[in-house]
């Protein structure tokens, strides 16, 4: 068995084991989409006897996370024959993604997972809740009358200038928002190509600025809504407006958007079916790396922490963590410093904000007292990711 990195001369067996392995024949704009990011990616494969039967594309991403921007490695298109499963090709796939993402300087890893509990064995953990909606005619949120300061566009009659708005308006608010990705002409291509027929909506305030945005699609008698993004209460009242004007020819609303936004609390008829999913799971894939780079928040920050990772042996040690950096250090040179122990998975869980210092605690993943507690608390407070990308 031969684990390496892809060829171009191997690239239409990338393309056939993507095809029977997901069970679906691309168009031409979604091959081309393909093609591009799989030449512009760390397109990973294992051979026998010469032939590809199993993949990994490590596409070169960004993830914004606490207020920082970092280089993401977003793992896609795993597959393997069936005939050669349960062999450890996937595991030896997974090691050298890994190991590449680490050479690539990725330092962190995202993915949207078939098993969850299949890459929770490799590292990863949940780190994202999303809301997905859906409202019947009965409970259409209409607020009303009101003129509103709306234009709209479509990838198929792009109005150029109303397309860049829109694009620079999003990712001024992603850069501020936990857990999600800026968009670069690339990824907006992506969509595009995956989504050629969407639409988009924004609506403006008195200064001509973009305040808030939906791209939709309207596929049969639903209306599908892929971003909602809004800057405030009255440009996503505007949004609602502007999507129940389609009532005529709609008898559905299905959408996407942050699970913390309170999709309801202002509406006349609240009582349409809302879930909570979990969607993408995150991976710290150089601790030491990763902790260098990040802009801690407080000057007198002193955390000991064992790492455990059965799968990224450069991440198994000591690591003494400070406002200004990282030191790998030696048990025995240690004192009286509290050294907590915990798993690859458990950083990432701290790292995105998935979950507090104490609800971990709980649940055994951390154990710690309480005045080490408080000091973790200070250094990972909760938040919330969005992240509303797909690959």
């Amino acid at each position: 068995m031969d684990i390496r990195q892809v060829v171009a001369t191997e690239y239409e067996e990338v393309e056939q084991l993507r095809e029977y392995s997901f069970s679906s024949v691309y168009n031409a704009e979604k091959l081309k989409d393909f093609q591009y990011w799989m030449q512009h990616s760390a397109t990973l494969g294992s051979f026998v006897d010469g032939k590809l039967v199993g993949q990994i594309l490590v596409l070169p991403l960004n993830l914004t996370m606490r207020g920082q921007n970092f280089n993401m490695g977003g793992i896609g298109f795993v597959a393997t024959y069936p005939e050669y499963r349960n062999q450890g090709i996937m595991k030896k796939l997974m090691i050298y993604a890994l190991e590449t993402m680490r050479e690539n300087k990725q330092n962190i890893s995202v993915l949207a997972p078939y098993s969850v509990s299949f890459y929770h064995y490799f590292g990863w953990s949940l780190f994202n809740d999303v809301l997905r909606f859906d409202i019947s005619p009965a409970n259409f949120p209409r607020l009303g009358k009101k003129v509103d300061r709306i234009k709209r566009t479509s990838f198929k009659h792009k109005d150029v200038q109303l397309f860049e708005d829109i694009k620079n308006y999003h990712n001024e608010v992603v850069a501020k928002n936990p857990g999600a990705m800026i968009r670069d002409h690339a990824w907006w291509n992506r969509i595009e190509a995956r989504q050629p027929y969407a639409h988009f909506a924004a609506v403006f305030n008195d200064e001509q600025e973009v305040i808030g945005y939906i791209r939709y699609e309207i596929i049969g008698l639903t209306f599908t809504i892929e971003d909602f993004y809004a800057t405030n209460y009255a440009a996503e009242a505007a949004i609602w407006r502007f999507v129940v004007a389609h009532e005529a020819s709609i008898n559905r609303i299905t959408g996407i958007c942050h699970a913390t936004m309170k999709v309801g609390i202002t509406l006349p008829e609240p009582q349409f079916t809302q879930q909570i999913k979990q969607e993408t799971m995150l991976r710290i894939v150089d601790v030491a790396a990763f902790f260098t780079d990040f802009l801690w928040q407080q000057d007198d920050l002193s955390l000991y922490m064992s790492v455990s990772d059965p799968f990224a042996q450069w991440n198994n040690g000591i690591f003494h963590v400070t406002s200004n950096g990282v030191t790998i250090v030696d048990e025995a040179t240690l004192k009286e410093q509290p050294i907590v122990e915990l798993t690859i998975n458990t950083v990432a869980l701290l790292v995105s904000g998935y979950a507090s210092v104490q609800q971990l605690r709980y649940y055994d993943l951390l154990q710690m007292t309480d005045e080490t507690a408080n000091q973790w608390d200070k250094a990972f407070p909760t938040q919330a990711s969005f992240f509303n990308e797909y690959f």
